[in-house]
């Protein structure tokens, strides 16, 4: 019989015990994807570029302490002595925006969802996929084709030259060279879309015709080939809206120094992979992308044929957007006031919910006036929205010094106010923030980067301020 001694009991003991686990002062959490593939398993993997660091900001009077914290290669990290006070987590990763996270919880999670393989790589040489397709809605003018491969994690569209008016057939060569490569069984989702018109007058598209299957591996350099044929159903999918356009014309950005275009209305029907927001969507719906004229955009009812798979989720988006171009600028911002739900007990009749915040200011003085000599560390605050209730808000900094455009830092606060720390702003330089409010009832705030199928948005931008 073997016998223990005394010291190899001690030994084992502390080995039982394991590392001590975090103080009361810390602060744990993990940076992982789930990776959704299309049989519906998922990877969980860490995203951690080399070079990632995190780090707690501790509110301390006007100012803020820094706690350095460390991240394994597995994904998880921890902030010693962070206390129980206000604090925000700052996330740093090699050539990208700084990020700033209000601390929710003493355990955070900072992943995010996406659909497709980690491991896509992108063909390098003239590489062909060849797609014979049968079963067309006799083409024409108006008419689309869209390829949705979400292992891939692309999309290739083809407009109303695709085919010859009337046919029912077509054979496609795509052109993958420099995008990401299939392979072998990732599903693809052939979309044939058409031009249509509301009662009212309103130009639209919807999906009419669907394929599914299984594409071969597609080597770079090779040429590859499918066929499939497309098939209609039923219109088992339909939103019946009115929207209130000029009250959405009416959350148009406004400040100093910004040339801020016409607003357009759109309704789109998104079908996501797995969860909702995932890219790529099916568009299954879209209403003309021009500027809306008059109080309501009344659409009627519209209808889709519903041929996905069940574990596509159907999201309705009402969206205003505009373009946006601070003076002395050649680059622009695209942005919308969005209001996204369900199609299954979505209302007939939808008007913004929530509006962008009011009255924001940067080192005591008004935001929507270009403004200088504001400081390295100032805060930048803002009032409520004066519609609906915002959950959290963002904070988007662009440094906009010398003409160009770059986005330098993002913040999620459910605050009214964020001081910029040490390091951020650069004397010299010359920025200008958008300000996003949200309602997102479902959200978690301490998973902020995760998706949830109802949330609204409306936006605000400073004009330019200086250190």
């Amino acid at each position: 019989m073997r016998h223990t001694t005394p010291a190899l009991l001690a030994a084992l003991a502390l080995a039982c015990q394991g590392s001590p686990g975090p103080g009361p002062d810390d602060v744990t959490g993990t940076r992982l994807v789930t990776w959704w593939q299309d049989d519906g398993t998922t990877l969980v993997l860490p995203d951690l570029p080399d070079g990632t660091t995190i780090a707690a900001l501790v509110v301390e009077g006007s100012g803020w302490r820094r706690v350095e914290g460390s991240i394994t290669a597995e994904g998880h990290f921890t902030v010693p002595g962070v206390g129980p006070g206000a604090a925000y987590l700052e996330l740093r990763r090699p050539g990208a925006a700084v990020q700033y996270y209000e601390l929710a919880a003493r355990h955070m999670d900072l992943g995010y969802e996406a659909v497709g393989r980690p491991n896509v790589v992108s063909a390098t040489q003239p590489t062909e996929l060849d797609l014979a397709l049968t079963g067309l809605e006799p083409w024409a003018p108006g008419h689309e084709l869209a390829i949705y491969v979400p292992g891939a994690r692309q999309v290739h569209f083809r407009g109303d030259t695709a085919a010859a008016a009337g046919a029912t057939s077509v054979s496609l060569a795509l052109s993958l060279q420099g995008r990401p490569l299939p392979a072998a069984g990732d599903r693809a989702f052939l979309v044939q879309s058409a031009a249509r018109t509301t009662g009212g007058g309103t130009p639209y598209t919807v999906a009419v015709r669907l394929a599914d299957l299984a594409l071969p591996e597609v080597a770079d350099g090779q040429v590859a080939s499918a066929g499939a044929a497309l098939r209609s159903g039923p219109a088992s999918g339909s939103t019946a809206l009115t929207v209130q356009a000029a009250d959405y014309a009416a959350l148009a950005p406004a400040a100093e120094g910004l040339d801020v275009g016409t607003t357009a209305v759109r309704v789109m029907v998104f079908a996501s992979p797995h969860f909702p927001g995932a890219f790529p969507p099916v568009t299954l719906l879209r209403t003309g992308s021009g500027g809306v004229a008059g109080p309501s955009l009344d659409l009627g009812t519209l209808t889709w044929p519903r041929l996905l798979p069940a574990w596509f989720f159907e999201t309705r988006y009402v969206e205003a957007s505009w373009t946006v171009r601070p003076s002395g600028l050649t680059a622009y911002f695209v942005v919308s006031a969005v209001r996204q739900e369900p199609v299954e007990g979505a209302p007939a009749t939808v008007g913004p919910g929530l509006g962008p915040v009011r009255s924001p200011r940067i080192a005591g003085r008004d935001a929507l006036l270009a403004q200088t000599g504001v400081g390295l560390t100032p805060t930048l605050a803002w009032t409520a929205p004066a519609l609906g209730t915002a959950t959290r808000y963002g904070v988007s900094l662009y440094d906009t010094t010398g003409g160009s455009l770059g986005f330098r830092a993002s913040v999620g606060t459910s605050a009214t106010s964020f001081s910029f720390p040490a390091g951020v702003l650069e004397a010299g330089h010359t920025y200008l923030a958008i300000l996003t409010a949200s309602r997102e009832p479902a959200a978690d705030p301490a998973a902020p980067e995760r998706e949830t199928a109802t949330q609204e948005r409306a936006v605000a931008f400073t004009a330019t301020f200086a250190p």
